[in-house]
């Protein structure tokens, strides 16, 4: 064998009798003798430890070695500890006699060993020992590297101990090397994620700092353009052609929608760069959808909407940002007439008084949304196909940004489609109390064309 392939282990060994240390060195380190003083040392080991000579082993070259370290008193075991780790060539394993007079026992150096290397292997070889095996382990611990060997002990018991103590504490060094190498590159990897993470976010708040300057600075010009549209209209600039108020109507129109649009991008820029403060207070949820449908009333009428409303006759108090929550209203009920039936357009707003919770339904008439669309409803910039009618697409915003809404103030949102027909938008809201006995008053109202 190639002696640059062999594995060589550095071994303490403490004892007081030169006789048993020169035997460790005999059975540990066999190929440094000639064969007829190894003969001569095997048969005065044999007789030391009351065993056969027929018992010896046949002696080959090993591929392993052992380098010895050793010491005849406790004091110096230590001492050869420390210089180990100060020149970083540790042991593998020490052999400790327990007592070792005049000096200190085994037992003291293993605590003072395992204080200076918590990975070396401790062998413990006494013919007698006045301290039970717990005491040992809770004064020096663990358990898992501390080993006993009783005396007279075999040449194979003997060297197979120090073969495989060794072999468990390199594989132990091997393994915490890769650990570490492991938690080294989990901590470089970690800091990566971290700071592209931070970078993201940097680039998130600046595309959203940039959306809503941009939206700001294009509301003065379009609060100007519909103050000189509304003059126009008016006649403040002289006297105007049907043709040129139908022109107007409609520029007007396109202003709005585009105001809608800044708006929209203003709210979702907003709420994900966390700009958005909520005032949660105690509100009947009658007042605030009384006061939404007074807001759209002007609208609903416009365009000959129908609506219903299911609204409980005790009064339910709930937490909620009062503007907030007319905002997610009117967003709901924008879409549900947007995808109600063309030819009959209504819907219908739900109040449900639960446990602990408020359920606001807004319920449409139209064909319902396809099960493919549902679960990506509330992304922004989705739009669904209308299916019916004529109309203006909005942003695809309003959903993601109801969505956000009603999470700011600890409540859930979903949609889902009706047996007969239709698509209902739900949500709920964290409820207070409730005032006056539970009973249902349902209110129909249908708006005609002014």
């Amino acid at each position: 064998m190639n002696k640059t392939d062999m594995k060589q282990f550095r071994i303490l060994i403490a004892d007081d009798e030169a006789a048993v240390r020169q035997s460790y060195q005999k059975i540990l380190c066999p190929v440094q003798q000639d064969s007829s003083n190894l003969s001569k040392t095997l048969d005065i080991a044999a007789a030391l430890f009351n065993q056969n000579t027929s018992d010896n082993p046949v002696v080959e070259e090993p591929e392993i070695a052992f380098d010895l370290t050793l010491c005849s008193q406790a004091e110096q075991a230590v001492e050869a500890v420390a210089a180990s780790i100060t020149e970083n060539i540790p042991f593998s394993v020490a052999f400790l006699d327990m007592r070792m007079p005049p000096g200190r026992n085994g037992l003291w150096a293993a605590e003072q060993i395992r204080k200076l290397d918590s990975d070396i292997e401790i062998v413990f070889v006494t013919g007698f020992s006045d301290i039970h095996p717990r005491q040992i382990v809770r004064q020096v611990g663990p358990a898992d590297k501390i080993f006993y060997i009783q005396k007279p002990f075999s040449f194979t018991e003997l060297y197979q101990t120090a073969v495989a103590l060794s072999t468990k504490w390199t594989n132990a060094r091997e393994l915490k090397s890769l650990y570490t190498q492991i938690e080294q590159k989990v901590q470089a990897r970690t800091a990566e994620l971290e700071q592209a993470n931070r970078e993201l976010q940097k680039m998130e708040q600046i595309k959203s700092d940039l959306a809503i300057t941009v939206s700001h600075e294009l509301r003065t010009p379009l609060t100007i353009f519909r103050n000189l549209l509304s003059n126009l209209k008016a006649g403040v600039m002289g006297p105007i052609t049907p043709r040129q108020s139908e022109a107007i109507g409609l520029a007007d129109m396109e202003i709005k929608r585009l105001g809608r649009i800044l708006n929209d991008f203003v709210d979702i820029s907003s709420l994900e760069a966390g700009h958005v403060d909520m005032d949660i207070r105690p509100h009947t949820i009658q007042t605030i959808t009384e006061y939404a449908i007074r807001i759209l009333t002007p609208i609903l009428k416009d365009k000959n909407i129908a609506y219903t409303l299911e609204i409980p006759e005790q009064q339910i108090v709930i937490l909620a940002d009062i503007d907030r929550t007319v905002q997610i209203l009117d967003k709901l009920i924008d879409n549900a007439i947007r995808y109600s039936n063309p030819d009959n357009p209504a819907f219908i707003l739900r109040i449900t008084d639960l446990d602990d919770c408020v359920r606001i339904d807004v319920e449409d008439n139209g064909k319902g949304i396809q099960s493919d669309d549902i679960s990506r409803l509330f992304n922004r910039f989705v739009q669904i196909e209308k299916q019916l009618g004529a109309g203006y697409h909005g942003t695809g915003l309003g959903l993601p940004i109801s969505k956000k809404l009603v999470e700011m103030q600890k409540g859930h949102i979903w949609v889902e489609n009706k047996p007969l027909g239709g698509a209902c938008f739900s949500f709920t809201l964290p409820k207070i109390w409730t005032i006056a006995p539970a009973a249902i008053k349902t209110k129909s109202t249908t708006s005609t064309t002014a």
